[in-house]
């Protein structure tokens, strides 16, 4: 819904710009109410929802994508940021849980509070507006992904907890 309410003002402002939205929503109430909310807002022709996607579909949308929107309130340790990191797209999501030790405030990403529209409106004009940001952070996140969540990194991490001792 974040993301949703800023949507109109930014389509409104930048011609070229569409939100893709993948995942499913909370249950089939939530989706009337988002559709019936686009069609009022006049947006409905500059989303595509995809729903729930896997594999190939998943890595092809990530890899198409320019900004990574990921505003949320409750999660934990969310996957979602991770496949984004490994893609190379710079995030904008919320500094709950875990999610500031993956984006780092203007360096891969920016950080918002739970709700902060305004904030989050302000960081997509930011990276809309700034190819080159977007790129330097694209960098850092393929390199990231790597130096950090890399499933070797994790072997290594893991391996001396693992067998009893204590790095």
């Amino acid at each position: 819904w974040d993301i949703l309410r800023v949507a109109p003002e930014i389509l409104r402002r930048h011609a070229d710009v569409r939100f893709v939205f993948g995942g499913v929503g909370e249950s089939i109430v939530d989706e009337a109410e988002i559709r019936q909310y686009c069609r009022e807002s006049g947006i409905e022709h500059r989303l595509v929802f995809l729903g729930r996607i896997d594999g190939a579909e998943k890595i092809s949308t990530y890899l198409s994508s320019d900004v990574f929107l990921f505003p949320s309130r409750e999660e934990i340790f969310p996957n979602s940021i991770l496949e984004a990191l490994a893609s190379g797209l710079p995030i904008i999501s919320t500094r709950i849980f875990c999610i500031p030790e993956m984006v780092e405030e203007g360096v891969n990403g920016f950080l918002i509070e739970p709700g902060d529209l305004k904030a989050l409106k302000e960081r997509l004009e930011a990276l809309i507006a700034d190819t080159t940001l977007r790129q330097e952070m694209r960098t850092r996140n393929r390199r990231r992904a790597v130096e950090k969540y890399d499933v070797q990194v994790a072997v290594r991490k893991l391996r001396p907890i693992l067998s009893g001792k204590r790095p």
